[in-house]
């Protein structure tokens, strides 16, 4: 079936723990619910209401499980993340999860841009679809949402550059930057980025 093809998206992870705990919780969200699309939502709009996002833990050396953000009700956007897709996942439901850049306007952040979790839930004949509880956007994420890697778990991404070299000065430089430059609400036809190099 399709939903077997999703099997990664059910497991339980070192970060996105599927615990009784947390599939009673959820079971209670959902009991009225009659509909795929309802459950997901019920789900989504619980976390997205009842997980504060608190900035306080962003300094740890890791994100923290999603049972630990159950139990003291706050997290980060990839600990609120790890916690949405553990309570789908504790229902059956195939739920992957997606790091890359987003923008916001909230006046918890200095930078309008910065890193960013958010997840897709599988639904059948439709595929993976976007959901943001903590941006609460649900079925769909806005178009600055920039995914850079997509996985069973919430791991920390990123890029790791290795070399050898005896007397030679190797040096490097990663630079980038990201800008709204307009807002329509609808998709242009198309989307183009410049890449700038610097001469070898």
């Amino acid at each position: 079936s399709q939903v077997r093809s999703q099997s990664a998206y059910l497991q339980s992870t070192e970060l996105i723990k599927v615990t009784p705990e947390i599939r009673r919780v959820t079971t209670d969200i959902v009991v009225d619910e009659s509909t795929l699309r309802g459950v997901v939502d019920s789900v989504a709009e619980w976390t997205s209401t009842n997980i504060e996002y608190n900035l306080s833990t962003t300094n740890a050396e890791a994100s923290l499980p999603s049972d630990q953000v159950l139990r003291q009700r706050n997290g980060v956007c990839d600990e609120i993340t790890n916690l949405f897709i553990a309570q789908l996942r504790s229902l059956g439901i195939p739920a992957r999860y997606v790091s890359g850049v987003a923008y916001t306007e909230s006046d918890l952040f200095n930078d309008r841009w910065g890193a960013h979790g958010w997840a897709e839930v599988y639904f059948p004949d439709h595929g993976l679809v976007p959901y943001d509880p903590t941006y609460t956007q649900f079925g769909y994420v806005d178009a600055t949402h920039i995914a850079f890697n997509k996985g069973v778990g919430a791991e920390k991404y990123g890029s790791s550059y290795q070399w050898r070299a005896q007397g030679v000065d190797v040096s490097y430089d990663r630079s980038w930057t990201a800008g709204l430059n307009d807002y329509e609400n609808r998709a242009r036809p198309t989307i183009s980025a410049d890449v700038d190099r610097a001469a070898e």
